[in-house]
């Protein structure tokens, strides 16, 4: 199943936050983005955009826009989000969803119904996260013109 979400997270998700950050550096500001997908088996998918400054292994995080899919030790996957500044201080934590991943015994009756229910559900709690680090632009614009 984390394969199914690494595949939904590189294919939707990313340049939907790519988007969004490229919009929020204002003409003139010395900061460029980086960008990380990471999975384990905890979380099957954590997304990362940090603004930084500078260049090369040198360069500082001024501001670090996560989004995280954590996998529970009851079946359940929670997705939230979150922007912290450069000294990793929360600044706005977003909403989290709650999804309840397919038994094996659902699985084996109907994998590709069960697949495709949960994928739906992740998007559309991916999609909201993207929109609502759309909606924290004046936060993270200001947090970026400080840093």
């Amino acid at each position: 199943m984390s394969a199914v979400l690494e595949a939904i997270e590189a294919q939707h998700t990313t340049e939907k936050v790519k988007i969004v950050t490229q919009k929020l550096v204002k003409a003139g500001q010395d900061l460029r983005w980086r960008y990380d997908l990471l999975s384990s088996r905890r979380f099957p998918v954590q997304y990362y955009a940090a603004a930084l400054r500078g260049a090369g292994p040198d360069a500082d995080e001024v501001l670090v826009i996560g989004i995280e899919c954590f996998e529970a030790d009851d079946g359940h996957l929670n997705i939230s989000a979150t922007v912290t500044g450069k000294d990793g201080l929360v600044l706005v934590e977003g909403p989290s969803t709650e999804i309840d991943m397919p038994t094996e015994a659902v699985l084996m009756c109907n994998p590709e119904e069960a697949v495709q229910r949960t994928t739906m559900q992740i998007r559309r709690a991916f999609n909201s996260l993207v929109d609502w680090v759309n909606a924290q632009q004046p936060l993270i614009q200001e947090a970026l013109a400080r840093a």
